[in-house]
């Protein structure tokens, strides 16, 4: 099938899809849209790895399998099922390029991570502590490591010629996944001068 009739495609609303490999019937790409929209990545040409995905099935003789996940939804509601279900799969095993709506901020996070997120935790910051707050903005993602955060903090952050700065930093603990009032992570960065 290469589209939908007009009386079906007209009673589908907004609609997530999903097209998977025949090979091994693994989901490689998660779309959504309307209309015609899940036949459209059939025609297209390029050398992204959705494309190069479709052409290796090809090669085979085969085409994708293509599914509707949900159907009936409205715009909002398309978006939220489509990032939650690259969630699901996960990143790592999709064509996908980006996560999907809302991903990063709404998306999945251990418990941990979200009791980090919400749980408001007065910081008790005494004159003698010197406190940093550094905004990693696009490079944070969940489940980063504490060695990732360390390294992606000290990309963004350039130590300004203080004299003794550098040598009065000995313990920087951080805390990940803090909201600023721009939504966006930063990090907390004590450190107790002695």
């Amino acid at each position: 099938m290469k589209r939908f009739p007009a009386s079906v495609s007209g009673k589908l609303d907004f609609y997530v899809y999903l097209y998977s490999d025949p090979r091994d019937n693994a989901v490689f790409y998660v779309g959504k849209g309307c209309g015609n929209r899940v036949f459209s990545h059939l025609s297209e040409t390029g050398d992204k790895a959705k494309h190069q995905r479709i052409q290796e099935i090809r090669e085979t003789g085969s085409e994708p399998h293509l599914e509707i996940l949900a159907h009936g939804l409205d715009e909002h509601q398309a978006r939220v099922v489509e990032a939650s279900a690259i969630d699901l799969l996960g990143r790592e095993t999709l064509t996908n390029e980006v996560g999907g709506w809302g991903s990063r901020e709404y998306g999945r996070y251990s418990v941990e991570e979200i009791a980090a997120l919400y749980c408001e935790m007065p910081a008790k910051i005494s004159s003698k502590d010197a406190v940093i707050l550094i905004r990693i903005n696009q490079l944070f993602y969940s489940g980063m490591l504490s060695r990732e955060l360390y390294e992606v903090t000290r990309i963004v952050w350039a130590v300004p010629p203080v004299v003794g700065l550098a040598s009065s930093i000995k313990n920087i603990p951080t805390v990940a996944g803090a909201k600023s009032a721009f939504s966006s992570p930063v990090i907390l960065s004590v450190s107790r001068n002695k």
